[in-house]
């Protein structure tokens, strides 16, 4: 299997669950990777010793990403792979339950990360996917003040409604990039 990932930097996450009327902007978040991993079949002929064609059988697509802590239950239950509507509150305390030994689909979000342009800083590349579902181990560490940051990585799925489209990537053009087009 090749490995063909794409460096995307520091930028603005957003996710929309499916009672979400809006995407939230989920807070800090740094280290952000997209990655494709295609697997192919080579078909030889004979005693050829090179391929007669290929095919490509199978993609995993994936959006690394490290949250910051901000102190948002949302977020923790986002890195934990927990629908965040699953969250109880009162007036003394937010809460939710993790069950073991059960058998349930994964929540998926819409997820939208913007990274800044370099010359123009208005501008952004925009990445985005219909179907997004955590599927990170998670692990948080308990350090006297130190920062908590969860690495979530979002399996990207296909979206039966656009063609199965997996996601999508547009740059914002600048006014002298439109000119040119």
């Amino acid at each position: 299997m090749a490995d063909d990932n794409i460096e995307i930097g520091e930028g603005d996450l957003l996710l929309k669950f499916a009672q979400d009327p809006d995407p939230v902007n989920i807070g800090a978040c740094e280290g952000a990777e997209f990655s494709r991993v295609p697997e192919f079949l080579k078909v030889f002929e004979g005693r050829k010793l090179h391929p007669i064609k290929i095919f490509k059988i199978k993609e995993e697509v994936s959006f690394k990403i490290l949250m910051k802590a901000t102190g948002a239950m949302r977020n923790l239950a986002i890195a934990m792979g927990v629908d965040p509507y699953d969250i109880e509150s009162d007036s003394e305390a937010e809460t939710f339950t993790i069950y073991s030994n059960t058998v349930d689909s994964v929540p998926t979000c819409e997820l939208e990360y913007r990274v800044r342009r370099v010359k123009d800083k208005t501008k952004y590349w925009i990445y985005s996917g219909k179907m997004a579902a955590v599927m990170s181990e998670f692990k948080l560490a308990f350090k006297k003040d130190a920062e908590r940051i969860y690495e979530v990585t979002f399996s990207m799925l296909p979206d039966e409604t656009d063609d199965n489209a997996v996601m999508t990537v547009s740059k914002e053009l600048t006014e002298e990039e439109a000119v040119e087009e």
